[in-house]
């Protein structure tokens, strides 16, 4: 490739990447949000009949970031209650 059409794919390749990374930036806020609204949702239903779960989820903390080969890995703490009924 000349340097020519390297300096110009280069422009292209940094702004396809940047469009598909959020420039840089991860919103794990809505994946945080998402993670809480499916656990609310596995929570709070029957397992079987006349055995159910309640709970909620109090809070989500960012415990850590890591990286591997292929992904960006979040360690989260979670708190909450969760209640089983045996009638």
């Amino acid at each position: 490739m000349s340097r020519i059409k390297a300096t110009l794919g280069s422009y292209r390749i940094k702004r396809a990447f940047d469009q598909a990374t959020g420039h840089g930036q991860l919103d794990v806020g809505m994946q945080l949000d998402s993670l809480r609204h499916q656990l609310s949702a596995q929570l709070n239903r029957p397992l079987a009949p006349g055995v159910s779960v309640s709970g909620t989820v109090d809070d989500i903390r960012i415990a850590g970031l890591a990286t591997s080969g292929t992904a960006f890995v979040l360690r989260v703490i979670l708190d909450g209650q969760a209640k089983l009924s045996v009638q």
